[in-house]
């Protein structure tokens, strides 16, 4: 096959390609109506399963779409328009919503299974380009995906129409997420694994696995005494926790702040009480706040140690920058 010389450089090629792309999106925004607003509210009250049918490129954008609504507290599962014909309508169960996607609505299998989810009496939900559709016409709600040319030079691989389709989909999962009082307690039940089950673990049960060692002191400790306690319990702890009279956390030492101590003061300043060199009311998270939280209070304020406290004020622990490195919470490249 002849290559022909292109007429436009990658870059601004690319550049048309998202446009597009872009502008397919924002005409779905704007075709957004009462047949949203109803979608959400059927799929938000279906009592049994919401099912995503499609076929070739629409069924990547569906199987995909079954994954965020599950992910997000909807029980969903995909079906292969082809593989629903030959017995996977054997899935479908009374009260169930039906949404089919076919860009062109023409789709011979996609119609096969609206008929039969039809029969069923199944509510279904059309997402075409075309409202006049046969596809459209068999379902009880269409939602209108307004293409009016991919993104494809040649206008016919599907590019601009199963961005818009995965766009209004994740759209309809976070209203439905949202009319279902899906909360982040929610989604951490249902994610307990990888980076995101870490960043919504609790505090308190992050500190069980992965808490960095800690020595808490009165704050009118000597800091000379201090370290030989540190030495003598062969501690790697990165900062010391200071607390007053009534047990509260009062201030934060850590080890650069020794550093930069003994180069400013040398020895002699190891004479010092913590209460005259210690960082006071330093930033802290509390036992029941996300790890989510905590990176951002950590990344918000320039910090690498942050003392855990209950709600009592009292220390219950210490997370190190080293230790959110370490499980991939967050990256190198994030500090």
């Amino acid at each position: 096959m002849a290559t022909e010389q292109p007429s436009e450089d990658g870059l601004q090629l690319a550049r048309r390609v998202l446009s597009t792309e872009i502008e397919a999106i924002e005409r779905t925004a704007e075709a957004l109506g009462d047949e949203f607003i109803e979608a959400v509210d059927r799929i938000s009250k279906c009592r049994s399963s919401l099912v995503l049918v499609g076929l070739g490129k629409s069924g990547y954008v569906a199987g995909k779409l079954s994954a965020t609504f599950a992910s997000l507290g909807c029980p969903s599962h995909f079906v292969h328009a082809a593989e629903a014909l030959h017995g996977d309508l054997g899935r479908f169960i009374p009260g169930d919503v039906v949404i089919l996607l076919s860009n062109s609505g023409t789709t011979a299998e996609v119609l096969g299974v609206a008929r039969e989810a039809a029969r069923k009496e199944l509510f279904r939900i059309s997402m075409t380009s075309n409202r006049e559709s046969p596809l459209s016409a068999i379902c009880d709600l269409n939602l209108h995906v307004p293409i009016t040319r991919e993104a494809c030079l040649n206008n016919l691989a599907p590019t601009a129409s199963t961005t818009a389709m995965m766009a209004l989909g994740d759209a309809l999962a976070i209203a439905v997420s949202k009319a279902k009082g899906f909360s982040a307690e929610n989604f951490h039940g249902l994610h307990p694994g990888g980076r995101l089950g870490l960043e919504m673990t609790t505090v308190d049960e992050f500190l069980k696995s992965a808490g960095s060692p800690y020595l808490t002191f009165n704050e009118e400790t000597v800091l000379s005494e201090m370290l030989a306690d540190a030495v003598s319990r062969n501690s790697r702890a990165g900062a010391f926790v200071l607390v007053g009279e009534a047990g509260t956390i009062t201030g934060l030492f850590t080890d650069g702040d020794l550093r930069r101590l003994l180069a400013r003061e040398g020895a002699a300043g190891l004479s010092l009480k913590a209460v005259e060199v210690m960082t006071r009311s330093p930033k802290r998270a509390v036992v029941d706040q996300r790890i989510r939280e905590v990176v951002e209070l950590m990344a918000r304020h320039k910090v690498d140690e942050v003392p855990v406290v209950d709600r009592e004020d009292r220390p219950a622990g210490l997370i190190d920058i080293q230790d959110l490195l370490r499980l991939g919470i967050v990256r190198q490249g994030d500090r």
